[in-house]
């Protein structure tokens, strides 16, 4: 067939021109450009429809890539390692009961937690009950919000203590920015978050009481005279 085709392209061509037209095609014609894939570990196994052959513990063997947490879709994508889910269905990483995973760092999957949350997804850099890590949910007297994987409260960079001398609260009458403040001694904070005292009043020692009630200082033990503070004469 080959030599028929010559023959048509080149009728009346010399023996010596197709000589080197033979040569030069080995030579001149484009090739493909080949882009370079990992194609995974030489397999001789006849691995089974839907299954690929990939590295598993170092060596070729056959997964199943629609339900392989470790292999899910292709070979090589593990769900857990690169926190997309914690199983494979139809070769998609899952999270929990979300058939579709998640994107990986910083929105990975989240363990389910006895007695509490299911498997889910999490931003952990903003997400405030998965601060930083998974489970690491910050505590409402100390902050308000997550950001970029730290606790803090309102614009601050740090949380509060948690105590009452250094607690999270909004900042006051009209204003939604939370702050840390002293609830033993701040009005609009006293005793607790949003206890505002009257106007009429400050806070003590986390209670409301009236600016007029000033407690006097404390007069101590009576004070014994005798007979030597009068300047009597003693007695003979």
């Amino acid at each position: 067939m080959r030599g028929l085709l010559l023959f048509l392209l080149c009728a009346g061509c010399t023996a010596e021109s197709l000589t080197d037209a033979g040569s030069d095609a080995g030579f001149d014609a484009p090739t493909p450009r080949d882009v370079p894939r990992d194609l995974g570990p030489a397999c001789e196994l006849s691995c089974g429809l839907g299954e690929g052959c990939c590295a598993i513990e170092g060596a070729p063997a056959c997964a199943r890539l629609a339900t392989d947490r470790q292999n899910c879709g292709e070979c090589g994508l593990d769900c857990v390692a690169t926190g997309r889910g914690d199983a494979c269905l139809e070769g998609r990483c899952a999270c929990g009961s979300f058939e579709i995973g998640c994107t990986g760092a910083p929105d990975i999957c989240c363990p389910a937690v006895a007695g509490g949350r299911e498997a889910h997804c999490a931003n952990l850099d903003v997400a405030e009950e998965d601060c930083g890590a998974c489970g690491n949910a910050c505590d409402p007297a100390r902050a308000d919000l997550c950001r970029n994987g730290t606790c803090v409260c309102g614009g601050s960079d740090r949380a509060c203590a948690g105590t009452p001398e250094d607690t999270c609260c909004p900042g006051g009458l009209g204003v939604t920015t939370y702050r840390c403040v002293d609830t033993l001694r701040d009005r609009e904070h006293c005793g607790s978050c949003g206890r505002r005292c009257r106007l009429d009043q400050r806070c003590e020692a986390g209670r409301c009481a009236s600016i007029f009630d000033v407690p006097l200082p404390d007069a101590g033990s009576e004070v014994d005279a005798g007979s030597d503070d009068v300047g009597l004469p003693d007695a003979p």
